[in-house]
């Protein structure tokens, strides 16, 4: 039954034709995703001070951010939509925290933050040891800024997703936001190259 199950799925690439052509399966397409995005993020909610309402109110507006980003056309899949919807659901959540000025469970999002950077960083076109180079210090960031420099540098989406993915209230926000990021990356490296210096010398 599972392995049936498994063939009867809907694609990534077909979800998002049939959204964009209003096909008959659009609310198969929808009905999957709500399905299929729901555990992991009951899972952040639910150890970060929420439950089950408030991870369906939080993934029910991912899904309609994905839905019209869609129906706008050119919607570009740089990554699985799981992924999409997880950030999306993530920062809506984070922000809310911080508004109500409830805790945070910094590890948490610090992880979820981890992994839509693993999944691009593996795809990055280096050798081996540059892309060890990258990673090691893309991980001095905070997740914040992380993110927000995978989703612009890696994986080309614009501000103004950028913008709706991580909550920000508009596009200047977030090309703000990733023009600090990107400061302090350089910095980074700077430093980096600097303590090599005088290591080798």
């Amino acid at each position: 039954m599972g392995l049936l199950k498994s063939f009867n799925r809907i694609s990534d690439i077909a979800i998002i034709e049939a959204i964009e052509q209003s096909t008959v399966k659009e609310d198969e397409c929808l009905s999957q995703l709500y399905k299929d995005n729901f555990r992991p993020i009951l899972s952040l909610v639910s150890k970060n001070n929420g439950g089950e309402e408030e991870a369906k109110e939080v993934l029910q507006t991912a899904i309609i951010v994905l839905y019209e980003r869609i129906k706008k056309g050119g919607f570009e899949l740089k990554a699985k939509l799981s992924t999409f919807l997880f950030s999306v659901a993530k920062n809506q959540w984070y922000n809310q925290l911080k508004e109500n000025g409830k805790t945070v469970s910094s590890n948490e999002f610090s992880q979820a933050a981890e992994l839509s950077y693993e999944i691009k960083i593996d795809n990055y076109d280096a050798n081996a040891e540059r892309k060890k180079w990258v990673v090691s210090l893309m991980n001095q960031l905070k997740p914040d800024c992380k993110e927000v420099l995978v989703y612009s540098v890696y994986q080309k989406y614009s501000m103004k997703e950028i913008a709706e993915m991580m909550g920000f209230k508009n596009e200047q926000i977030a090309r703000n936001k990733k023009a600090k990021c990107l400061n302090y990356f350089k910095r980074i490296v700077v430093n980096h190259q600097k303590e090599s210096h005088i290591m080798a010398s």
